[in-house]
């Protein structure tokens, strides 16, 4: 009787070992031995089941854009596009909104150097312009006389507001920017009227 592949559960050991120190240590900072280390594994056995550092990264995004996508589709599923349009400002800009530890990880991804880790940087970049269609299309349905360009330019704009909106909240800025961040976020919506 042949042996069971441990390669699946083996990975996915890795890839939480490697989320882990990235979070405790930050996406630079990391390293193989570290992961080894938090994986009770040795360095060769990660690069035998996963690869180098580079397809370590990459493939933790993909998990985790994976992880999020299922989150929205069950939260999105069945929703009419106003009530669409409202959860995704609501997701955008609530109140205390704190950002995810393992999100911070895609953001560390996005935020190294440019030449760094370019499939992960795809990965990302696919992921941001499918969020932009999504909720271009939302608007749309919801604004039927606004133009298809214009829908995705407001779609374009709240995303870049809200995303730039939380990484000030991690910084620790006053809740009311977050509010006049929404207020914002509205005025460009009205424009599809």
């Amino acid at each position: 009787m042949p042996r069971r592949s441990l390669a699946k559960e083996r990975r996915q050991q890795i890839l939480d070992a490697f989320e882990r120190c990235v979070i405790r240590y930050g996406l630079e900072s990391t390293t193989l031995e570290q992961v080894a280390d938090e994986a009770d594994m040795t360095r060769s056995i990660i690069r035998h089941y996963i690869g180098n550092r580079d397809v370590l990264v990459e493939a933790l995004v993909k998990r985790r854009l994976q992880e999020s996508t299922q989150v929205l589709i069950e939260q999105y599923a069945g929703l009419s596009p106003e009530d669409s349009v409202e959860l995704t400002l609501t997701r955008m800009f609530a109140d205390n909104k704190e950002m995810d530890e393992r999100n911070r990880i895609l953001l560390d991804v996005l935020t190294t150097g440019q030449d760094r880790y370019p499939e992960a940087k795809t990965l990302l970049r696919q992921a941001f312009e499918s969020l932009i269609a999504s909720f271009a299309h939302d608007l749309k349905q919801l604004y039927e006389n606004a133009s298809t360009a214009h829908c995705r330019q407001v779609a374009y704009a709240i995303i870049c507001i809200s995303e730039m909106n939380e990484s000030f909240m991690w910084l620790g800025i006053r809740q009311q920017y977050n509010a006049d961040a929404r207020i914002m976020a509205e005025t460009l919506l009205k424009t599809l009227e």
